[in-house]
């Protein structure tokens, strides 16, 4: 599957429609939270013309936070909650989705450094983190920005579907 191809398909699948319905750094849901974390990373890739799992980064971008309606019901302070989230993501997707390992250091290690002991072990974790850290960011303080350019990123990924589909063709 292409990256947007597998980015639609998550984005459509029902279970993550359910991240809707959880609030996420104030001014957004998880589900367009995660969608502008893996647009964010695609960018980043892009940009610094980083050879990576493109794939990878995004299902693991998109199955990051894939957990803050079982977190959140639990008597715990936002720290508890930062540090345990993302054990709670990664068990709940893989009941869901086969995931490979870069998808499951993608999901158990996007809150390091407040989790010491989970670190990317791969660039692709890297990248996702980084742009999990600038979304959250952006959402929190610069929310009509970071609206504006999520769609922007919405489009750029089209526009690099088209064209690694151009390239297959010849």
């Amino acid at each position: 599957m292409r990256p947007y191809s597998v980015f639609c398909f998550l984005r459509e699948h029902p279970e993550l429609q359910s991240m809707k319905e959880s609030r996420q750094h104030k001014n957004t849901d998880t589900y367009v939270h995660c969608s502008h974390v893996a647009l964010k990373s695609i960018r980043m890739i892009r940009s610094m013309k980083i050879q990576a799992d493109v794939e990878a980064v995004v299902r693991g971008a998109m199955l990051h936070d894939f957990h803050l309606d079982d977190v959140r019901r639990e008597p715990c302070s936002s720290w508890q909650r930062a540090k345990r989230h993302p054990q709670v993501a990664l068990a709940k997707a893989e009941e869901i989705f086969e995931l490979g390992w870069r998808e499951k250091n993608i999901i158990a290690s996007h809150m390091w450094p407040i989790q010491i002991g989970q670190i990317p072990r791969c660039k692709e974790a890297v990248i996702v983190n980084l742009a999990d850290k600038l979304c959250a960011i952006e959402e929190r303080f610069l929310w009509n920005h970071a609206g504006k350019k999520m769609n922007r990123d919405i489009l750029f990924l089209k526009k690099m579907e088209r064209e690694n589909s151009a390239i297959s063709k010849i």
